[in-house]
């Protein structure tokens, strides 16, 4: 977010100021995720003090989520099991849960089909990013987070937020024409300001804040296409969930296998449909891992 440009940007970006930081063994696991020299036992030192962060990490590491043939029953046992880096995106996703799961919305917007959206994007972005033989789990967490500027705005701007949502037609299709009206801002800048501001790693920033836009990210823009790809087939999947085939879908394909080869990746309609029936069938096989992320 650069220097405001209207006084709903001056003040939104206040109230971000003012949002409360994330807790302090969040901002420890990131750098000691960061610090080369850091160890199984820094982790767990970390992370110790917080029984209930402790709590939530076995539950979601001994869940089908991560396909583990036996059960772990403590923190070092999941740190040797799952690794390092899935114990980060673990500690992330539940504190961007915790940040936001006491808001309400008082209009169309529903939190819990967000949360249902936002997760499926994690799975797509998870079953693309495997696909090529990247580190998918990684990946989820960017897909999961991608649309966490709309919740900066609810909690910051709850009646400009309601606007935003009275003007998309049909929700949540249209928000960044009706966000850039009312707001002068945009989601995608926003969840991308608030995550630098909570210093989290730069491919989730920038995953976050380019995920409409892959083609501007700064440096490698893996993240931001492999996220803009996942929320487009999201929706696709969900339409066909709602029984409302895309009637333009061949015109969907199109623009993504454009944005694809646009960004380094080579996709096709055969490859977009397999993701597409991969992603339903995910959905079903993980549907409780998402209510322990919310619990």
């Amino acid at each position: 977010m650069n220097e405001p440009e209207n006084h709903k940007i001056a003040e939104l970006s206040a109230k971000i100021k003012s949002f409360p930081s994330l807790p302090s063994v969040v901002n420890h696991v990131l750098k000691i995720k960061a610090d080369p020299k850091s160890t199984v036992e820094d982790l767990i030192n970390a992370i110790n003090p917080d029984l209930a962060l402790q709590t939530a990490i076995l539950k979601i590491a001994n869940s089908a989520f991560f396909g583990q043939m036996r059960k772990v029953s403590s923190l070092k046992q999941a740190l040797m099991v799952i690794g390092f880096s899935e114990i980060q995106n673990i500690v992330l996703s539940k504190a961007v849960f915790n940040s936001f799961k006491k808001l309400q919305s008082k209009s169309a917007f529903r939190i819990s089909e967000f949360w249902e959206h936002s997760f499926l994007c994690g799975l797509s972005s998870k079953i693309i990013s495997n696909d090529l033989s990247e580190d998918s789990n990684e990946f989820f967490v960017a897909g999961l987070i991608h649309d966490i500027g709309k919740l900066v705005l609810l909690m910051a701007m709850p009646q400009d937020f309601e606007m935003i949502v009275r003007e998309s037609d049909p929700f949540p299709m249209n928000t960044i024409t009706a966000e850039k009206k009312i707001i002068g801002i945009t989601h995608d800048q926003i969840g991308m300001y608030l995550l630098t501001r909570w210093m989290f790693p730069e491919n989730l920033i920038q995953a976050v804040g380019f995920h409409h836009q892959p083609e501007k990210a700064e440096g490698n823009r893996l993240f931001p296409v492999i996220v803009h790809i996942a929320n487009s087939l999201t929706h696709i999947v969900q339409k066909i969930e709602h029984n409302d085939r895309n009637k333009e879908l061949e015109a969907d394909f199109s623009k993504i296998i454009h944005t694809g080869k646009l960004n380094g990746l080579a996709l096709s309609k055969k490859s977009l449909n397999q993701y597409i029936e991969d992603i339903a069938v995910k959905k079903e096989q993980e549907k409780d891992i998402l209510k322990l992320f919310l619990s």
